[in-house]
């Protein structure tokens, strides 16, 4: 008797958890619902919570254990930073500095200039008047560095280089005080 009593607490337990969880049948003990019919054996999972009226799974047929995410996850609807945003103060501005600041400081050769490297806020706002994000690749930051344009310093940013993709994707992006 004690050992029936057992069994019955058991299955009492076990569906408790299973409705706690989501998992387990609709209770109309349909043969051909899709859950565990009288001999025990699932046919296909329960469907999420939230499915249509006709105990069906809304329209999501990806076959999924209950309450799991489905495989191949929709996108998220919320946009993402793409992995190749360009940031000024921590991509561009280092380029500029190293590259350009040697003359283009309040003390160098070309302190006469429209364009001196500073802090990072000085240098964008010098460097506005140098980019062209209707047409990056024609930007005179990029004519000058490339001396595509004639540049008293001679080319310091080599065509289609590391440096100079970094810049134009920046310009291509924007060119934001990021």
């Amino acid at each position: 008797m004690k050992l029936s009593k057992l069994i019955l607490l058991g299955g009492v337990l076990s569906l408790t958890i299973l409705a706690s969880c989501g998992g387990g049948g609709d209770g109309d003990n349909d043969a051909d619902d899709g859950y565990p019919g009288d001999d025990g054996t699932p046919t296909q999972p329960a469907p999420p919570t939230g499915g249509d009226d006709n105990g069906g799974s809304g329209g999501d047929d990806t076959n999924q254990p209950p309450n799991n995410p489905p495989s191949n996850p929709s996108p998220n609807p919320q946009p993402n930073p793409s992995p190749n945003s360009v940031s000024f103060s921590k991509d561009v501005y280092p380029i500029l500095n190293n590259s350009c600041q040697v003359c283009h400081n309040p003390n160098g050769v070309a302190k006469g200039t429209k364009f001196i490297v500073s802090d990072t806020a000085g240098t964008y706002n010098s460097v506005l008047g140098l980019i062209d994000t209707a047409n990056p690749a024609n930007s005179k930051l990029l004519k000058k560095a490339t001396n595509q344009d004639s540049h008293g310093g001679g080319q310091v940013i080599a065509p289609n280089s590391d440096s100079y993709n970094t810049i134009l994707q920046w310009i291509q992006q924007g060119a934001s005080n990021n």
